[in-house]
């Protein structure tokens, strides 16, 4: 048991930092591209300058430094030129893992994207994408393992890089007081978010040693706000992110060498939820009610058929009964028909997860049988150990291993190609006295009935608490929750 609950922490742990992970990629590195109002845009046209920088950054973490970022922007002939290195050391319950990720943006003069490279790796799991804009048609190609995915969508303004959101804001102006706004735009889940930038004021703050005059920024992005603090010379100083987790300007010789580089502090705990009762065995419970606080209810997916929303924050969950289904074929309405379709990071349709699943299953085999076989394959084969990367099932498949993300994208994956519609869901799971973040995911059988291969489970107990559905929003959508969500039992039974 102690070994178990040792990968249960293990396995949701991951979620919760590559929630963090990816919000900082989002704000520095240039996945993602923010989209002006057509204001700002023309505003920028008029704007002509020759500012560059080369900022070091080290990142640190309750005052140790858990890695460094470089980031260059620089004039060219043709427009600019954004460069953006990161580095990081993760402690994950012991398991010390290095995360490198790298960017590169193309602007024009006008400061809108042309293209970008960017890649991120941490161990065996490598994910790459580029991306191009033309006629305001942008089009993303991405790599993982061997398998290359493509897609296009018309944009109706012009893109900017996200990581050069402080470069437009420098140079539209920082006069204390002055608003902008940026959409986001995200390819994985082919949406925009919307990200605000409010020039707070100014402020005199302490950075190696030295004082120096800033310019405070507060950024607003689904109800989480980060802070940057712009020196006199444009360059950033500083920026503060969420659980701790900062970056400040340094010198290339302290960012890489001075002092080392030490792992972070485990997350996990501070993340977590307290929980008011200890449930001793959680997966024979039948239903349990709790209420939540500290959470935009909207910006949730609290009610489902084995989750009840009641009013006040209150949530009724009972277990699904899964003796209760029918054998024979499943009636799809079209959002059934849309789960079981391959995407960007679930390649149902790839040569290997399709072998895959004709050998683990038989032709005769109902889908509930199907579920079974897949569900238990997975939790059987596949190593529980955390990754910090982007998750996709293909990877998960040939390396093996991976947390809470890579069981629900492979089991999304090799559901589908069973034909059986398939989403992933996320929120909180409880363990000894603590609700902690993880992934798992939905099957539809007829009904709609949970299942969690990382843990073996199927359906799940009713300690998974519901707050998300969707592979493509999983990280996004949880920023706004975490370190703010508040949970207590009212019964179980």
């Amino acid at each position: 048991m102690k070994y178990f609950n040792r990968m249960k922490i293990y396995l949701v742990f991951a979620l919760v930092f590559g929630t963090i992970f990816l919000t900082m990629i989002a704000y520095r590195a240039g996945v993602f591209h923010g989209i002006m109002s057509e204001d700002a845009t023309e505003m920028l046209k008029t704007v002509k300058g020759e500012f560059e920088r080369d900022n070091w950054m080290q990142i640190i973490q309750n005052g140790k430094k858990i890695g460094y970022s470089h980031s260059v922007f620089e004039k060219t002939d043709n427009g600019y030129i954004l460069n953006e290195r990161l580095f990081m050391r993760i402690n994950t319950m012991g398991k010390v893992q290095d995360i490198n990720m790298r960017s590169k943006g193309w602007l024009k003069d006008d400061y809108t994207l042309s293209k970008f490279d960017f890649k991120i790796g941490s161990g065996l799991f490598v994910f790459e994408a580029l991306g191009s804009v033309e006629d305001n048609i942008l089009t993303v190609k991405t790599k993982s393992m061997d398998d290359e995915r493509e897609f296009s969508m018309k944009l109706e303004n012009k893109p900017f890089l996200a990581g050069g959101i402080i470069d437009a804001v420098r140079m539209l102006g920082m006069e204390k007081g002055e608003k902008y706004k940026f959409n986001i735009f995200d390819p994985a889940s082919m949406a925009s978010q919307t990200v605000f930038v409010d020039v707070d004021g100014y402020e005199d703050i302490m950075i190696d040693g030295e004082m120096t005059v800033t310019t405070r920024l507060v950024m607003k992005f689904r109800d989480i706000e980060q802070f940057a603090w712009v020196g006199e010379d444009g360059s950033i100083v500083k920026q503060v992110g969420m659980l701790g987790i900062s970056f400040e300007k340094t010198n290339k010789a302290d960012a890489l060498f001075s002092p080392g580089i030490r792992a972070s502090d485990d997350l996990t705990q501070v993340a977590s939820v307290e929980s008011n009762m200890e449930l001793a065995n959680p997966e024979q419970l039948s239903s349990m009610t709790v209420k939540l606080r500290g959470i935009y209810r909207a910006k949730l997916k609290l009610y489902e058929t084995r989750q009840i929303y009641r009013g006040y924050s209150e949530i009724l969950i009972n277990k699904e009964d899964i003796s209760k289904l029918r054998d024979g074929p499943l009636i799809l309405d079209r959002v059934n028909k849309k789960l079981l379709a391959p995407a960007m990071f679930i390649q149902s349709d790839h040569p290997d997860i399709i072998s895959m699943v004709e050998k683990i299953t038989s032709k005769d085999d109902s889908h509930l049988a199907k579920a079974k076989k897949i569900i238990n394959w997975i939790y059987e084969n596949i190593e529980k150990k955390p990754v910090l990367s982007v998750p996709d099932a293909l990877s998960t498949l040939k390396n093996r291993v991976g947390d809470c993300n890579e069981h629900a994208m492979l089991l999304a994956a090799m559901a589908r190609a069973a034909g059986i519609p398939a989403d992933v869901e996320a929120g909180i799971v409880y363990l000894k006295g603590r609700f902690y973040y993880h992934a798992w995911n939905r099957l539809y059988l007829g009904t709609w009935v949970t299942a969690d291969s990382a843990l073996g489970q199927f359906p799940a107990d009713v300690t998974h608490v519901r707050l998300i559905t969707g592979a493509e929003k999983l990280q996004f959508d949880l920023m706004s929750v975490i370190g703010n969500l508040k949970l207590n039992i009212e019964s179980v039974k």
